[in-house]
């Protein structure tokens, strides 16, 4: 009996140890960051678990700003960097990508994503093809990527008082949001002109409702799938099952819905369509809620409560190759949930260089438990971070107060 027990421990000391092992015996639990080690460990055979693969050649900073860098035009500088970006990965990424297309026709890997923005490959893998991935030399370290409730939280609210009439000038008979009136919106409307006309801002979240009276009318289409060219919002004419654009989503209208990979991005949330009409509400319903009522909406979605890194990851990436000017995502990850940082901010700053700026909410964590309250990316040092304040300009007490630090991360 003792014998037996013995020779069952001994099985279960080398299991645990081949799960940290590569194909040749190679130690790669070095590469599995954070939790993954742990998931590895813990899961069945057959489990496929999501993962994100971040390669360690990175066409980055002052290497990306190279490319182009002496171009005066926006459009073509964004064009060639993104064909840089897009031919670094091909060339970097194709013997992973031939591994797990094996793997995948095997059972060991379902949906398989090779993004350009960061040379990351997103997969779901089996604990054995994880091993064999972190083997690889080309491969810098491996993500879990679980989903998370990434959302803000719309329970933390200000109060508000009852919207007043703008005396701003003619642009609008609507009521006007106090936050709007706040910013001076309606004199930039009918002083300046400027209404936001011309720009178009990808809304990273849980989908848009295209059809809303305050926001159908400034929803992006996209010119290279509107066939007839009648800019209308979803329309059934322009769906021929083909991607047009050539750009890897087929009949992508208005966006496309990355968490279900389809090109129907509504919202069955509303945390979105929040957001869309707080950027460019339009006051058809009578209330003015957008600062920029003649922006265009990308509708990006990314999930209903939770979404993964890789999801939103892959929207940036969507957002930047087809020219949006801004992004706004009110959502991030708490630092008590291991967020891959460093690969954000890689992500970011890839972004931001291809001519996307980056506006991310704090988060609703308050202040306290510095340098962790601001939530990844909004503690990225290039984008710009919003919190909230109340109609008196005063700071909300929920919103993420900072300051965040970058010394100390891997």
């Amino acid at each position: 009996m003792v014998r037996r027990l013995c020779l069952s421990a001994f099985v279960l000391v080398l299991l645990a140890a081949s799960l940290g092992a590569g194909p040749a015996g190679e130690d790669t639990s070095p590469k599995l960051r954070g939790e993954l080690a742990r998931v590895v460990a813990e899961a069945g055979p057959d489990e496929l678990i999501p993962v994100s693969i971040v390669l360690a050649d990175q066409l980055e900073g002052p290497r990306l700003r190279a490319v182009g860098g002496n171009l005066a035009d926006r459009d073509r500088k964004r064009a060639v960097r993104i064909r840089a970006l897009k031919e670094h990965a091909q060339r970097t990424q194709a013997g992973l990508l031939a591994q797990l297309r094996a793997a995948e026709s095997r059972g060991a890997a379902r949906r398989i994503r090779a993004l350009w923005i960061g040379n990351i490959v997103a997969a779901e893998l089996t604990r054995t093809e994880i091993e064999r991935v972190a083997a690889r030399p080309e491969v810098d370290h491996v993500n879990w990527e679980p989903p998370r409730p990434v959302f803000l939280d719309r329970a933390m609210s200000i109060d508000l008082p009852s919207p007043a009439l703008d005396s701003g000038g003619p642009f609008t008979d609507a009521e006007v949001e106090c936050g709007v009136s706040l910013m001076r919106a309606p004199k930039v409307w009918n002083e300046l002109g400027d209404t936001g006309e011309g720009a178009v801002i990808a809304v990273i979240d849980s989908g848009v409702c295209w059809y809303h009276p305050d926001i159908e009318n400034q929803i992006w289409v996209n010119p290279g799938e509107d066939l007839d060219g009648d800019g209308v919002v979803m329309d059934p004419d322009d769906e021929n099952g083909i991607d047009d654009d050539g750009n890897g989503y087929v009949d992508d209208l208005i966006g496309w819905d990355i968490d279900n990979n389809d090109n129907d991005p509504n919202d069955n949330d509303s945390h979105g369509s929040h957001v869309a009409g707080t950027i460019a509400g339009d006051g058809t319903g009578g209330f003015q809620a957008g600062m920029a009522p003649d922006a265009k909406i990308m509708v990006l979605r990314v999930g209903l409560t939770t979404a993964d890194e890789p999801d939103v990851w892959e929207a940036m990436q969507y957002a930047a190759e087809n020219g949006a000017d801004s992004i706004s995502m009110s959502l991030g990850w708490q630092h008590g949930w291991d967020p891959d940082r460093p690969t954000w901010r890689t992500n970011c700053e890839n972004t931001i260089d291809l001519g996307t700026a980056m506006v991310i909410a704090a988060g609703n964590e308050g202040s306290g438990n510095e340098p962790d309250n601001v939530r990844t990316p909004g503690d990225v040092p290039r984008v710009i971070t919003v919190g909230a304040v109340d109609c008196s300009d005063v700071a909300a007490s929920f919103s993420s107060r900072g300051p965040v630090t970058w010394q100390d991360v891997p």
